[in-house]
């Protein structure tokens, strides 16, 4: 499991393409039981404007299968950062 957290709130979680709910949630990935990835993932939070004058934005992170699943994933509309177990 991965915490996925947006500031601000609210942001919208898509996996692969495939949306699966609103920042904050635990997002449960396939792992190895050494805490690997087991496939590529790509993960974003899509900032949606609160009104007309807003911009809608979208930030990305990618994970390879060599990499190991952090504890958390922030994302903020310019970026994300991963919080190491």
């Amino acid at each position: 499991m991965m915490l996925v957290e947006s500031v601000p709130p609210g942001a919208i979680i898509v996996v692969d393409g495939r949306p699966v709910g609103k920042a904050p949630l635990w997002l449960a990935v396939p792992a190895t039981a050494q805490g690997f990835f087991l496939n590529d993932v790509e993960i974003r939070a899509r900032f949606v404007a609160t009104d007309a004058t807003g911009v809608s934005r979208t930030a990305m992170e990618e994970f390879t299968f060599r990499e190991k699943v952090p504890a958390a994933l922030h994302f903020t509309p310019e970026g994300a950062q991963r919080a190491a177990r």
